[in-house]
């Protein structure tokens, strides 16, 4: 038995029937009397005593007892019942999450496979298939034409492609004239000055530059306050249409956001971005772009990290992967290095400011989360470097790996020797 909720396992001493023990390690002596609700099944007080128990493990016992109980549900329920447990469960962690102001994607519906028991021969496709060419590829799409509205012609062969043209017939040439020397060409005339080109006319043909458009007479704050309907619509419109930085940064300007909203705005962004989890680097890298053209200041991504760490278990409910935004962020903005093509080179911007910002980004997250935060920091540089971190100029002098390990150290509470196997578990080595 370790800390936390006490199982049942081979040869362990168990507890009397109807009492599930406590380890002595989490709550001594302590034990949960199980009874029963009218229908027969497990009474709601014994199930809240159950979590109760497991919620007041202090550390890493709280983990293992979580472990413990999904093992024993894994073990024991039939898998209709296990299936039932963790749907409800789904449902009441995206209740949480939305309780929380995260916002949660609606719910998808598959459609049903095609297969040749459903079909047969001859038999007709579900609506919405595609029907298969005879070379096995897809129906034949619009031409490209029709794109963004535009007709263009067709380019054909000249009517004597492929066809052998007929000898010519040579003739006599009459007496020639003695040659004369070459009459000097006129001079060309100078060629008139171009115009300056139009404009592109406000139309589907650039969607970025529409929404600039619509956005002087509709646009997203007005009196000082921010429209979230409307934030939310041209923030969904960016991310389906803007292709480079440059479109962002042409977008967000034209929002004219005022400086005490640019961390609401920021974070409705980042809401939207983690219902993205296949486009993960966009968020961090179009925020660290906005922070680098003077569109949104450091102080307002601060303050949305910050926020977003007190709530993090809700966002991690929606997206696994929604803690790796600091990261990423983080190594969008590291100082540029010496010789190298990425990085931010600011005035003023060093390796210690860079720490410092770090530190106040990652304060609110749980212990264990801010060290896999800067073991995953040091392993995106070590990648962009293409050599290991202690070979990465700027990183091999002075105290700078020192201070992430100590940093790492005190995290996790263990000594720097197992903070080396941390990093080294990420890929990044480290002398200690």
């Amino acid at each position: 038995k370790g800390p936390g909720l006490a199982m049942k396992s081979g040869g362990a001493p168990s507890a009397p029937a109807g009492v599930v023990s406590k380890a002595p390690a989490a709550l001594a002596a302590a034990s949960v009397a199980i009874s029963k609700a009218p229908d027969g099944g497990l009474s709601m007080a014994s199930i809240k005593d159950v979590v109760g128990a497991i919620d007041s493990a202090q550390g890493s016992a709280k983990i293992r007892s979580v472990v413990r109980l999904a093992d024993a549900i894994g073990q024991s329920l039939q898998i209709e019942h296990i299936n039932h447990f963790l749907r409800a469960l789904k449902k009441r962690v995206v209740d949480r999450a939305q309780q929380d102001g995260v916002q949660v994607p609606p719910s998808k519906t598959t459609a049903p496979a095609i297969t040749k028991a459903t079909t047969g021969a001859g038999a007709q496709p579900p609506a919405g298939a595609k029907a298969a060419t005879p070379g096995g590829g897809d129906a034949a799409k619009a031409p490209a034409a029709a794109i963004n509205g535009k007709a263009s012609a067709i380019a054909k062969l000249p009517p004597a492609a492929g066809k052998a043209a007929p000898p010519a017939v040579q003739k006599p040439k009459p007496p020639q004239p003695p040659a004369q020397p070459p009459a000097q060409p006129p001079r060309p005339a100078a060629p008139p000055a171009a115009s300056p080109p139009s404009s592109p006319p406000p139309s589907g043909d650039d969607p970025i530059f529409a929404l600039i458009g619509e956005l002087s007479s509709d646009p997203v704050c007005t009196g000082g306050a921010l429209n979230d309907a409307r934030l939310g619509d041209v923030l969904k419109r960016l991310w389906d249409s803007a292709r480079k930085p440059k479109d962002w940064i042409a977008g967000w300007q034209a929002m004219k956001i005022p400086v005490e909203k640019q961390g609401e705005a920021l974070q409705k962004f980042m809401n939207m971005a983690f219902m993205h989890p296949d486009d993960a680097d966009r968020a961090p890298m179009v925020t660290a772009e906005l922070v680098k053209a003077h569109k949104v200041k450091m102080r307002s991504v601060e303050e949305v990290l910050v926020a977003f760490g007190s709530n993090l278990d809700g966002i991690l409910a929606i997206n696994e992967n929604a803690w790796h935004v600091y990261s990423q962020f983080l190594v969008h903005v590291f100082p540029k290095p010496a010789n190298s093509g990425w990085g931010w080179s600011r005035v003023g911007w060093s390796w210690q400011s860079w720490w410092k910002f770090t530190e106040q980004c990652i304060q609110t997250l749980e212990a264990t989360r801010a060290s896999d935060v800067l073991c995953m920091i040091l392993r995106l540089i070590q990648e962009r470097e293409g050599a290991a971190l202690a070979e990465v100029a700027g990183w091999s002098e002075g105290d700078r790996i020192s201070r992430v390990v100590s940093k790492i150290c005190e995290l996790c509470g263990v000594e720097a020797a197992e903070a080396a196997e941390k990093l080294a578990a990420q890929g990044v080595t480290v002398s200690v």
